[in-house]
């Protein structure tokens, strides 16, 4: 072989290792481009199923809005939903367009790519159905039937509704002591502090109360005695309930949760949306045992055929006095009589002003959901403000306002769809 052929070779194998890096090289970098491009485009997916979430929550709010100037005996204009023009009574109930809509809340295609459509779902819930927890009219023996309903043993809810009470209450006496009595909450809630005569004993920190009104759910892992079990729950609320028995039975270890339970926002229950357990725990100083069999029959009279709040069959009170003359009332129940209802007065309504939104979105196999807790406000017309006298902000001139108080992302998020088709 000549010295040229054998350079020849040489240059062949050069190029031909020049032309595998080059392919490595061609073949890496478009690997790069087609990840960097699938990430783009799961962020885009991420951004429009999250827009879409948060767009359901527009709408309910829209509907909140609309139904807080009907009430109010205003004129809707551009309305989302049709009013009787004679419906403008002071209530909220699950009949009406913010609560049961699956038109406008269910299954709803927002957004549309190609061939790939996003879909948002909205549920509204009415926070005056839970317990009002920072009404002071609400007693130790109301708290401590409501934790028994929630799975807490009887001999443990006592000493818990106790803490509740003196860690909401302004005063310095226990809660079982209030009705005489020596003692104050500091030396009833550390007495048997100090730990001594035990290897690696000490002093257990100080038990301060807040001695305020509870601020969030969360604030209840502060309170003496409880645990996250029975303020968020083990149990599915919603299940097993069905028929005569609806009030869930619960086992040894399961909780419903106070999340569920209780508001720390509103002072009065709804009696359009209130929830049994909160019913009879409110009921129960005044019937005693005979509460359960009260609470029952106006949740089934007022819940319709179906046996659920917040559908199209509801009989909703609009008037406590039934001046709206619809054959809806209260004394159509066996048992609420005139004066269980005046011993309810300072704890029950028939309006609400603070709502729990749930808004999710499914887009290309990815969901997205949040939870907000929305106040609405009202201001008549003789009480707005004149622009540019008694305001330069334009916000300012909105008749209802709408205040979020919370918001959060949900989980499982997919297993609340589900449940909602």
């Amino acid at each position: 072989m000549t010295k040229h052929k054998k350079e020849a070779g040489i240059v062949l194998i050069i190029t031909l290792w020049v032309i595998v890096v080059l392919a490595s090289v061609s073949t890496a970098f478009i690997r790069q481009v087609q990840l960097e491009a699938k990430m783009v485009g799961f962020q885009r997916d991420i951004t429009i199923v999250d827009s879409v979430a948060k767009a359901g929550l527009r709408q309910a709010l829209v509907l909140l809005r609309e139904d807080k100037i009907k009430d109010s005996g205003e004129d809707v204009e551009e309305r989302v939903t049709t009013f009787l023009d004679d419906d403008n009574f002071m209530y909220d109930g699950g009949t009406e367009a913010w609560a049961s809509n699956d038109e406008l809340y269910v299954d709803v295609p927002f957004y549309e790519f190609g061939d790939k459509v996003a879909y948002y779902y909205v549920e509204v819930e009415d926070e005056a159905a839970k317990f009002p927890i920072n009404n002071s009219q609400a007693t130790l023996e109301m708290v401590q039937h409501l934790l028994e309903l929630s799975g807490v043993s009887e001999r443990d809810s006592e000493t818990l509704a106790a803490a509740i009470i003196d860690w909401r209450d302004a005063d310095d006496i226990p809660a079982t002591l209030e009705s005489g009595g020596d003692g104050d909450e500091y030396s009833t809630y550390n007495s048997g502090r100090q730990r001594s005569g035990r290897r690696g004993g000490g002093e257990i920190p100080e038990i301060a109360l807040k001695n305020a009104p509870i601020q969030s759910i969360d604030e209840f892992l502060l309170i003496p005695g409880m645990t996250p079990d029975i303020v968020f729950g083990t149990a599915d609320p919603d299940e097993n309930r069905s028929g005569r028995y609806r009030r869930k039975r619960m086992r040894k270890g399961e909780y419903l949760g106070l999340s569920n339970l209780v508001t720390v926002y509103e002072k009065k229950i709804n009696l359009n949306t209130v929830k049994l357990e909160v019913l009879e725990s409110l009921l129960y100083p005044i019937l005693g045992t005979d509460a359960e069999n009260l609470a029952q029959d106006w949740v089934e009279y007022r819940d319709g055929r179906d046996n659920q709040t917040y559908t199209d069959d509801d009989q909703v009170l609009k008037t406590l006095d039934n001046s709206d003359m619809d054959d809806v009332h209260w004394s159509e129940v066996d048992g609420f009589t005139e004066d269980v209802m005046k011993a309810l007065n300072p704890l029950a309504g028939i309006v609400s002003d603070i709502f729990v939104i749930t808004c999710m979105a499914e887009f290309e196999g990815l969901e997205k959901g949040y939870r907000a807790v929305v106040e609405r406000t009202f201001t008549p017309w003789d009480q707005m403000p004149i622009f540019g006298i008694d305001t330069m902000e334009v916000e300012d001139l909105e008749q209802v306002k709408l205040q979020v108080r919370l918001f959060e992302p949900i989980y499982e998020v997919e297993d609340k769809i589900n449940q909602m088709i």
